[in-house]
């Protein structure tokens, strides 16, 4: 079915042309292979930051999608304000009562801090549990979040650190299982997801 026969969710035209005119430093587009799913993720409600649709001649063989929670950097600013802070009153023999009183608020920020930045990752979280209830995929093939602790996400499928181990043409079937996995997701998410989503 074509995207006529459907309807579409609230902001994916607009957010589909917007990122058709992203590149890379280099001036490189979105590839077309991932742009659903990049589209897809920015609608549900996170921002993608780098993406591929996987390649057997250099990157990764598999595709994957780079994102965090939107509206994250003024969280962090408080938080390695905080931190300045406590560092120089500890310079500076403050007294232990304005010790403890920056160190609570230090910690306060930083458990914020840590809820801002995983936000994205439970928002594609969700749609993945809701997506591998109807969906049945290999453990390989299914896809999974990978977070790091400054609040970056990867959306990609299990097998892609095992890539470059396999023979040329192991990988090049998987490429394409991989492919087709995340084009699943970007369109359940598109089809499906964001829909139930707007109708909460």
């Amino acid at each position: 079915m074509t995207d006529q026969q459907f309807s579409l969710p609230p902001r994916w035209q607009e957010m589909e042309q917007q990122l058709e005119r992203v590149t890379d430093p280099i001036g490189t587009p979105i590839d077309p292979g991932i742009m659903k799913a990049v589209t897809a993720l920015n609608v549900l409600g996170v921002e993608t930051s780098s993406s591929c649709e996987g390649h057997l001649q250099h990157g990764h063989a598999a595709p994957w999608v780079d994102f965090h929670a939107v509206d994250t950097e003024m969280i962090r600013k408080k938080a390695l304000a905080a931190s300045r802070l406590l560092q120089e009153a500890e310079e500076q023999h403050a007294p232990q009562e304005t010790l403890n009183e920056l160190t609570h608020e230090m910690f306060q920020l930083a458990a914020e801090e840590r809820v801002a930045y995983y936000q994205g990752s439970w928002l594609v979280h969700q749609a993945l549990e809701a997506f591998y209830l109807e969906h049945h995929a290999p453990y390989d093939q299914q896809l999974y979040l990978h977070n790091d602790s400054f609040g970056q996400s990867r959306l990609q499928p299990h097998g892609i650190d095992y890539q470059p181990q396999r023979p040329p043409e192991v990988q090049a079937t998987l490429l394409k299982l991989y492919q087709q996995e995340m084009q699943a997701f970007a369109t359940f998410l598109k089809h499906t997801y964001l829909f139930r989503k707007n109708a909460i």
